[in-house]
């Protein structure tokens, strides 16, 4: 049949055939056919093709090759899941996803609200605590000086000593260790003395405090001299209200009238002797302290076994019968070492009596204003509350004016003496039951330190760890279900396949 001599294609006639074709078309191709025997004949043939085509059947693939198909169309299916699961994931389950991922939003954003009013708050602790170890300081070396007749060479000549004897020149035991180290509270202490010359008539000192971690575990640096002036960031500090001045302050009272006659020196000496008998040299030793009128300020004496006997002392004596009483110090043995200074104190102490009467001045006129009894409750207050202030400043100034004076009506005698002995040859070597016994009782201390430690560790870091795990919980819980779902799919199908 020819495209050109009908009116109807042959696919027409098969759409007619099987009810595709539009009504009117429908009707035309009716027509069409029953005038044209061809096209009849043609619609023949399709309805033959068709009814065969109902009857056909596809045969059933071997069982070998059907568990093939299967295989792969299973391995196509996992890849496909697992190459979208998460996202289907993520789609099923929006609302938990949502409120797990705020959860977390929102403890990250507590913490970081919160972290910064932390490290606030411990800079300023760290920063308090940093003035007033340089109190401490400044309070623990005058009496340092006092006790052995100069400053101390290091921090450490302040600290307690290592193994709980008594205090000495080496461990005076005027601070605690912490502080004897030059590390406290976030912050690192050094200690220097300062050689008289330039604005100095005599030595003095320095202390400086630097944050260890500068904005992390304090932000300002101090200082403080023997004056016991504290410095924050080089402007003098009010350690009552913690605030700062842009200017030195000096004492208002006139220092001409208050100059003593003569000048103040506070006599120090320092021997060194090695004696033939340390128990006949210490009755001797206390005879001459009688003879002059002196006292024995502090003793140590010791020694280890089969090792020389020492003796540490500091002794008092009155300034006039210093020289005598050297003399008959140095008849005890042969001297190895003699030292003697002189310290001139007639500036430091002009300048505390001046600022003794100006806190007086201060104390008379705050007391005039408590009698008046003017203005409110609160002003009130503030004026006894500073009152009291400038008492407890004027009795810590009397203090230490009393301790310039004892140390220039008495001068300080630093006393070694040591016991000449003849060492011996021995080769008596400690047991093998000691060595492991000692061995032992080591070990036992390790394991305690170590527990010790992990204590610290736990106590220190643990409540931080239990936040921590408390709030991503339940994000990681359905996470970790939803994986465990995704790992075990593949390994069931197999199973049940």
């Amino acid at each position: 049949m020819s495209a050109v001599s009908h009116e109807f294609l042959p696919e027409e006639i098969m759409a007619f055939l099987d009810g595709e074709l539009s009504d009117e078309r429908a009707a035309e191709a009716k027509a069409h056919l029953e005038s044209c025997g061809e096209c009849r004949l043609l619609m023949s043939d399709l309805k033959g093709v068709s009814e065969k085509m109902k009857t056909w059947r596809v045969p059933e693939l071997p069982q070998r090759a059907a568990q093939r198909i299967n295989v792969v169309l299973l391995a196509e299916r996992e890849r496909q899941a697992s190459a979208s699961g998460f996202w289907n994931w993520l789609v099923a389950r929006r609302s938990q996803v949502a409120v797990a991922c705020g959860a977390a939003l929102a403890g990250l954003l507590l913490i970081a609200s919160i972290a910064p009013n932390l490290m606030k708050s411990r800079d300023v602790a760290n920063e308090a605590s940093a003035v007033g170890s340089l109190n401490t300081l400044t309070r623990a070396i005058p009496m340092y000086s006092s006790s052995y007749g100069h400053y101390p060479p290091a921090l450490a000549n302040l600290g307690p000593p290592p193994d709980g004897s008594q205090a000495s020149e080496q461990a005076a035991d005027l601070v605690d260790s912490a502080l004897a180290s030059g590390r406290k509270a976030g912050y690192f202490f050094t200690y220097r003395l300062v050689p008289a010359g330039g604005d100095r008539s005599e030595p003095g000192y320095e202390i400086e405090a630097e944050p260890v971690q500068p904005g992390s575990t304090g932000n300002r640096s101090f200082s403080v001299d023997e004056r016991g002036i504290l410095f924050a960031d080089g402007q003098v500090l009010d350690t009552y209200t913690g605030s700062t001045r842009g200017q030195t302050a000096a004492p208002a009272a006139s220092k001409a009238e208050l100059s003593p006659s003569a000048p103040m020196i506070a006599r120090i000496a320092e021997l060194r002797i090695v004696v033939t008998n340390l128990d006949a040299s210490r009755v001797s030793l206390n005879e001459i302290i009688a003879k002059h009128g002196g006292y024995i300020g502090q003793l140590s004496a010791g020694g280890q076994a089969e090792a020389a006997l020492t003796l540490t002392t500091s002794l008092l004596f009155p300034a006039d019968r210093l020289n005598l009483a050297v003399e008959e110090l140095k008849k005890l043995g042969r001297v190895q070492q003699e030292v003697q200074n002189g310290e001139e104190v007639t500036k430091q102490y002009v300048d505390l009596v001046a600022r003794i009467k100006n806190a007086r001045n201060t104390e008379a006129k705050l007391n005039q204003v408590l009698q008046q009894h003017t203005g409110s409750v609160k002003d009130i207050l503030e004026v006894e509350k500073e009152a009291a202030r400038v008492r407890d400043e004027i009795e810590s100034q009397e203090a230490e004016r009393k301790n310039l004076e004892n140390r220039v009506k008495f001068a300080t005698v630093t006393l070694y003496l040591r016991e000449e002995v003849r060492q011996q040859i021995n080769f008596v070597a400690p047991s093998a039951g000691t060595r492991l016994w000692n061995a032992l009782v080591e070990g036992f201390r390790n394991v305690s330190d170590t527990a010790l430690a992990i204590a610290e560790w736990a106590l220190t870091y643990g409540p931080t760890l239990i936040f921590l795990a408390i709030l991503f919980f339940w994000p990681a819980r359905i996470v970790w279900r939803r994986l465990r779902r995704e790992m075990s799919a593949p390994r069931q199908a197999q199973a049940n396949f």
